[in-house]
């Protein structure tokens, strides 16, 4: 099928008017012109020969620089023409391979088709009756499943009606019992500042009694001071009277002038006396009275006061019942509510498994819907069977061509490979060598430079 490619003898022995290559302008010798009598071509040097023939101590000639120019000119050529022989049968027989794994699979296909469509036309009765009832049962299946569905759909909505009208009840209850809780709360300030004027009041009153009293004390220690000092200076005056009335003056008239002097001051003394001694019960008895209105306002003051404490301690205790009250009702509240809220979600979770049964049961129609259509397929088109079974013995055969193709293509990439080894070897070589002269060239350059 596939011809071996044209390619270079590696020996020194083959003939050089079928394999030499033509020599090039510039090389040793001219190019003959056909018809012109050229002589016959000699056999390429190789690069040993010319390293062995410039190896002595004679200087190099130019006819010795091109032999050697000439030399490895086809050492290139001939390792060039190697790695092309080389990579042209690596491709081919890639490309090979290629094809026949992609026949190969074409061929595993439409052995698995073609065993399927025969035994669905074997079992051609019993596939569409088995079918036809696991049709009919899931066509069953999905109208309970769908009847249940709505049924789900429909309880699921009554609790979720239910759960907002409970909680709309929740809220209006809870506002109310908010409001009663504010109302307490606003009766207590309103007894906490009555109790505190209440306070005030008896701490005025208190306040009152407690200057009558002190009053009191003043005025009475006044009064009596007051006394005293009558008292005494009375004494003192009538002592100074009774000295002179012992030892009457020579001078009549000074003496009466002083006597009537002291007459008159004992007068006034024992007047103010007189006065200073009922000034006190007086005294006394004002501030007594002073004092006895102050302790019955303090009485009176302590009444409102008892009634703003009692008062105040009910208010506080209506704002604690109304506070119980409303934590009750919200507590109550959300028991109520959660226990609704979990029902829903096991409802919903019921309304999920009904869904995933109504779409199993439309799976399950929709599978034997397609195995019903394609046993009735098979069945009413027998010669597609016996067309698919030609192709698959023509690819059959073309399998083994194909196969036999690649194994040839195979042992020719590795018979060239072999063959050209040498060439590959010397061309490797002498572009090594190449490169490693042009390296010198550039570090004498470098450094002679």
């Amino acid at each position: 099928m596939h011809t071996e490619p044209n390619r270079t003898p590696l020996n020194d022995n083959h003939d050089p008017a079928r394999t030499s290559p033509a020599p090039t302008e510039g090389a040793q010798g001219a190019v003959p012109r056909p018809g012109a009598g050229a002589p016959k071509p000699q056999r390429a040097q190789t690069a040993d020969e010319a390293l062995s023939a410039h190896s002595g101590t004679s200087p190099v000639s130019l006819s010795d620089v091109s032999g050697a120019a000439h030399t490895v000119g086809a050492i290139f050529s001939e390792g060039m023409s190697a790695l092309r022989a080389v990579s042209s049968a690596r491709r081919a027989h890639a490309e090979a391979r290629s094809a026949l794994k992609e026949l190969l699979a074409q061929i595993e296909e439409n052995t698995d088709l073609l065993a399927h469509r025969r035994e669905v036309e074997q079992n051609y009765g019993s596939i569409i009756a088995a079918q036809t009832a696991e049709r009919d049962k899931a066509a069953r299946d999905l109208a309970e499943a769908a009847s249940a569905q709505e049924g789900v759909a429909e309880t699921l909505a009554d609790l979720e009606r239910r759960l907002k009208t409970m909680q709309d009840e929740d809220d209006l209850a809870e506002k109310r019992l908010r409001d009663a809780w504010d109302e307490a709360r606003a009766n207590e300030r309103s007894a906490r500042d009555g109790l505190e004027i209440a306070e005030h009041g008896l701490a005025e009153a208190q306040q009152t009694l407690d200057q009558a009293r002190a009053t009191q004390e003043r005025a009475a220690a006044a009064a009596q001071k007051e006394l005293d000092e009558a008292t005494e200076e009375l004494a003192q005056l009538r002592a100074e009277y009774a000295n002179i009335q012992r030892t009457p003056s020579a001078n009549s008239a000074a003496y009466s002038v002083k006597s009537e002097e002291l007459e008159l001051k004992i007068s006034d003394a024992a007047a103010k006396r007189t006065k200073a001694q009922l000034d006190i019960p007086r005294i006394a008895t004002a501030s007594a009275k002073a004092v006895a209105s102050a302790e019955d306002a303090v009485a009176e003051a302590r009444l409102p006061l008892e009634q703003a404490e009692e008062f105040h301690r009910g208010t506080e205790e209506a704002v604690e019942a109304a506070q119980a009250e409303l934590d009750s009702a919200r507590h109550a509240a959300e028991r109520r509510q959660r226990s609704l809220r979990d029902e829903i979600t096991a409802v919903r979770k019921a309304q999920r498994d009904h869904e995933q049964a109504v779409s199993d049961a439309q799976a399950r129609r929709e599978v034997a819907e397609a195995l019903i259509a394609e046993a009735e397929e098979v069945h009413a088109h027998p010669e597609k069977t016996e067309e698919l079974a030609r192709t698959l013995a023509a690819q059959t055969a073309e399998r083994d061509k194909r196969q036999q193709a690649v194994a040839a293509l195979a042992e020719q990439e590795q018979g060239i490979r072999a063959r050209t080894h040498a060439e590959r070897v010397r061309l490797g070589l002498a572009a090594g060598a190449v490169a490693a002269v042009v390296l010198l060239i550039v570090i004498l350059a470098t450094v002679l430079g």
